[in-house]
C-alpha cells in the first residue's frame, strides 16, 4: 500500500524501529509489542476514509489483527489522505469512538520567531539526569482522563524507545536550558531526508516565554543544515496554539489527519 501522507509516513519511523509494520495490501497493521497500551503504536491504517459497511469490516479486521494481543484495550483506526476527509464515520461515533483531527505542518526552511530567546542554550541531552527530568515533566503534563499509573508506564516505555533510537543514531533529544535550568525538551528523528518532531513540551513554569519557539527553531536549523533533512514534519492538534507557534517559524499547514479511537 502506497502512503501519500507525510504525517503517516513519518509516524511509521517509530514502529519500524521497535515494532512491526505489516502491509496487507489493502490496509497496514502497526504493532508495538513492547508498548501494547500505546494506542497509536497499535492500530490499523487504511488507504481511504471509511465508506458504508466499513464499520463492520474495519472493527473485525482490528479484532483479528490486534484484538487478541495482551495489553491492547483499544481499537485505533486511521486512513491515508491529506485533506481531512472523514467519510462514513457515523457508525463509529454511534459505537463510542472518539474522532480526533490534527494539523500536519512541514518545513524545508525556518525563520527566527518574534519571541526568540537568545539567552537560551538549546543542545542535545548529555546525561541521565536530563532524561529523568524530561520523564517527570511529561508524566506531570498528562491529561486527567489517563490514570497516573497507566500514563507513567506509557511514558517510561516511550522514553526507553526514544533513547534506544538515539543510541542507534536514528535521532536526538534536545533541551532548552537557562544556565542549569531545564525549561523544555523535544525529540527529532529521521529516516533518510524525512525528519519528524516528537513530544514537544515546555514545562509549565516556563510557558509563554518563547521557550517552545526557540527550541523548535534551533533544532529545525540543526536538522536542515547539519543533518541534511529536506522535509521536517511536526504534528499539532487542529487550530491549536502549538500549530500557530510552528507557523510563526515558517512551518506550513500541508495536511489534515483524522483518527478514530475506542477504549474497550
Amino acid at each position: 500500500m502506497q502512503i501519500q501522507s507525510l504525517g503517516l509516513r513519518s509516524d511509521l519511523i517509530f514502529p519500524r524501529f521497535e515494532g512491526e509494520v505489516i502491509d496487507r495490501g489493502d490496509y497496514i497493521v502497526v504493532r508495538t509489542p513492547a508498548n501494547p497500551g500505546y494506542c497509536w503504536g497499535n492500530y490499523l491504517l487504511f488507504p481511504a476514509a471509511p465508506v458504508e459497511g466499513d464499520y463492520e469490516r474495519w472493527t473485525s479486521l482490528f479484532a483479528r489483527e490486534l484484538g487478541n494481543k495482551a495489553g491492547i484495550e483499544h481499537i485505533a483506526l486511521t486512513w491515508d489522505g491529506v485533506d481531512g476527509t472523514e467519510g462514513e464515520i457515523a457508525p463509529f461515533l454511534a459505537a463510542g469512538f472518539e474522532l480526533s483531527r490534527c494539523d500536519i505542518l512541514t518545513a524545508d526552511s525556518v525563520r527566527q520567531p518574534p519571541s526568540y530567546r537568545a539567552d537560551l542554550n538549546v543542545r542535545r541531552f548529555a546525561d541521565k539526569r536530563e532524561w529523568d527530568i524530561s520523564l517527570a515533566e511529561h508524566i506531570a503534563d498528562r491529561d486527567d482522563k489517563y490514570s497516573l499509573e497507566s500514563y507513567s508506564n506509557f511514558q517510561r516505555r516511550q522514553k526507553r524507545r526514544f533513547r534506544a533510537m538515539v543510541d542507534a543514531g536514528r535521532g536526538a533529544w534536545f533541551g532548552a536550558f537557562d544556565r542549569e535550568r531545564q525549561l523544555g525538551d523535544l525529540g527529532l528523528f529521521h529516516d533518510g531526508d524525512l525528519g519528524r518532531f516528537r513530544e514537544v513540551l515546555t514545562y509549565p513554569a516556563f510557558r509563554r516565554r518563547g521557550v517552545c519557539s526557540t527550541l523548535v527553531y534551533e533544532v529545525s536549523r540543526y536538522a536542515l543544515t547539519t543533518l541534511g533533512i529536506a522535509n521536517l514534519v511536526i504534528v499539532a492538534e487542529e487550530d491549536s496554539v502549538a500549530a500557530a507557534i510552528y507557523r510563526s517559524l515558517g512551518f506550513e499547514l500541508r495536511e489534515h489527519s483524522v483518527e478514530l479511537l475506542l477504549n474497550v
